[in-house]
């Protein structure tokens, strides 16, 4: 069990949502204290508020066991991670309503979770500032730990380099390429260690982070002095001008390469909050991937509505080997980002093979649209449906009867197609068609 939650009392209707308020220390109480509130999802909510993003972290019944807080004067157990991010924000005096999912939503009722991730979307987007908690940090080398004392003044560097190459306190400097950055000392081991963290590796995060107006992003303990805070744009500043960097300038040489700012799963999300909607509809990213979407500047990350901004098809190409614990979340996680999402009633008591279906039909029943344009059709679908169903946890005999339904699914709108160029409805050439049996089985 995740959490006790008879702390909860039953939402008033599908359309209400819960916050969380950290109160003010008490000496009667050593525990963190906290109390609910319930808003209308039609008001949003009249109040400033926050929306945590965050790895829940395995469950683990010794390291949890003292993970308790009270709310309205009840226990309430919780997971380590969501636990530690609170002790931070008891040191921070935060009075700002918290919408924390793990929380919030009552996970132990399948009905209120089905109601409730309809409106994740929004509830993130409409939050004033999106907190991206990356966890207590552990293991640090010494550099790393140098790295967090020197914070401050690695958060003016970042600033200044993204709009200057002059040589800046020892660190820019103008003889190497304009695109070649050099950081403070530690500072790439403090980078590279943020990149690694396992949040970015969640699938939930995505469209936390996409829709969000503001993001702060904490990482650390909970006393001031080796806690890392800073916003979003601080990193993002760097992006356009310094897609390389290298350790430190004594390193620099001809055979060292330097590595991307932003590499692995967490440059994936970088570069996905940093562009604008697609220019010429869904086909541009078909085919270029995020790169079939505008640059915008880091300032713009926070101006542009990407609710509704990807293909069901393209959201799960990109973001479907992100981690969740739930395998029925690869789709349902991603409805804030979607397209046609209202469409997509969430429903957790559903198995996890109908919605593997549901998620290849719409998928495969969507890019028919852009694949009109193109002339290898069977062959994008059934390397789209073979994507799928390798995301989601399947037996074999499951494997097979969805393949069968999706090559059935692949037959009939290329049959659709036939008609449609038989009456003079597409121009286009079909080239030869080449059956290719999925790949999911091996």
């Amino acid at each position: 069990m995740y959490y006790h939650n008879s702390a909860l009392r039953p939402l008033p209707s599908n359309r209400h949502f819960r916050l969380l308020r950290l109160l003010p220390e008490s000496q009667a109480s050593p525990k963190i204290q906290c109390s609910l509130s319930v808003h209308s999802i039609e008001t949003f909510p009249g109040i400033e508020y926050s929306a945590l993003s965050y790895t829940w972290g395995e469950a683990d019944p010794v390291r949890d066991s003292s993970a308790v807080i009270e709310i309205d004067s009840a226990e309430v157990h919780i997971r380590q991670n969501v636990f530690s991010f609170l002790e931070v924000m008891r040191y921070e005096q935060t009075q700002t309503p918290i919408f924390i999912d793990a929380i919030c939503i009552n996970q132990e009722d399948d009905k209120e979770k089905d109601e409730q991730v309809r409106h994740m979307g929004n509830i993130y987007k409409k939050a004033s500032t999106v907190i991206v908690w990356l966890g207590k940090y552990h293991d640090l080398s010494p550099r790393q730990y140098e790295a967090w004392d020197q914070f401050p003044r690695f958060q003016d560097f970042i600033k200044t380099a993204s709009t200057s190459h002059s040589r800046y306190d020892g660190y820019l400097d103008s003889r190497f390429q304009p695109e070649r950055v050099f950081w403070p000392k530690g500072a790439f081991e403090c980078m590279e260690y943020i990149c690694s963290r396992p949040y970015w590796t969640r699938l939930w995060i995505i469209q936390e982070v996409l829709l969000a107006r503001s993001i702060v992003v904490y990482c650390g303990g909970t006393e001031s002095e080796n806690r890392v805070k800073f916003d979003w744009q601080t990193l993002a500043h760097l992006r356009p001008q310094s897609g390389l960097i290298q350790p430190d300038p004594d390193s620099w040489s001809l055979d060292v390469k330097p590595k991307p700012l932003f590499w692995g799963r967490a440059g994936r999300v970088f570069r996905a909050k940093a562009r604008r909607r697609m220019l010429d509809g869904s086909l541009s990213m078909m085919l270029a991937g995020l790169e079939g979407l505008e640059m915008s500047s880091p300032l713009d990350d926070f101006h542009t509505d990407l609710s509704g901004c990807f293909p069901v098809y393209q959201a799960l190409r990109q973001f479907g080997d992100q981690i969740c614990e739930d395998p029925r979340d690869k789709l349902y996680g991603l409805l804030g980002v979607v397209e046609d999402a209202e469409s997509i009633k969430p429903d957790y008591s559903t198995p996890i093979v109908q919605v593997c279906n549901k998620a290849v039909e719409r998928s495969l029943t969507r890019m028919r649209k852009d694949l009109q344009l193109i002339n290898k059709r069977r062959y994008e679908y059934e390397m789209l449906y073979d994507e799928i169903i390798k995301m989601f946890p399947l037996s074999k005999e499951e494997i097979v009867d969805v393949t069968a339904k999706a090559e059935a699914l692949t037959q009939l709108l290329l049959d659709e197609d036939d008609k449609t160029e038989e009456t003079g409805g597409s121009n286009f050439t079909r080239k030869p068609r080449k059956f290719v049996r999925t790949m999911a089985l091996s």
